[in-house]
């Protein structure tokens, strides 16, 4: 079981993230269907850390078909208005621009750079940096893990995201507490009517 490595992610956000006992408070809140979601600071950002993780009952690989590809972005992902590939290196690079939407703000874009590791069946790791675009920083990665066994995923996301324009912190709170949960709904959602059971 990879669950432990993931939950090293954590220890961004603090030490005590790393104790035993939230490890399986964690793991009992994943099996239970919840969606985790952690922020921390950043230095020298007014602008939070983002750590979300949550189980979709498909293979990791099932699942790598959608992140790894950001033009199915627009039809698997909330908020994304377009998500069009600029430019692809074969099965380990892309760039992307995807333009969101923001609640009570104007539309944001981006244009990013995505490094993608996968070892089989074990881990798939998307992770990306800003060019350029409606930002200072965006930076972040998905990573993909099987969860007890072969078909349930666990879903790390972890994002930091500084608009050039100034998002004031209740709309980014409000942000963050609606878009996240949303963001693994639609694609457990997504991922059932593509995947079914049989």
């Amino acid at each position: 079981m990879r669950l432990a490595a993931a939950i090293v992610c954590l220890s961004f956000l603090a030490p005590s993230a790393l104790a035993k006992s939230e490890r399986d408070k964690t793991k009992s809140k994943l099996r239970r269907g919840e969606i985790v979601v952690k922020t921390g600071e950043k230095k020298g950002s007014k602008y939070p850390t983002i750590l979300a993780m949550a189980l979709i009952d498909v293979k990791p690989s099932q699942l790598w078909s959608v992140i790894s590809d950001c033009r199915t972005y627009k039809d698997n992902l909330p908020s994304t208005v377009s998500s069009d590939r600029l430019k692809r290196w074969g099965d380990k690079k892309e760039r992307c621009k995807i333009v969101i939407s923001v609640p009570l703000l104007p539309n944001l874009t981006a244009v990013t750079d995505s490094v993608m590791s996968v070892e089989p069946d074990k881990k798939y790791v998307r992770a990306w940096k800003l060019l350029k675009g409606d930002y200072k920083k965006n930076a972040g990665s998905w990573t993909l893990m099987p969860f007890e066994g072969p078909d349930r995923t666990l879903v790390v996301y972890k994002a930091h995201v500084e608009p050039k324009m100034d998002v004031p912190p209740k709309i980014q709170k409000m942000a963050i507490r609606n878009s996240l949960p949303q963001l693994f709904k639609k694609l457990r959602r997504k991922m059932a009517e593509k995947f079914p059971k049989k």
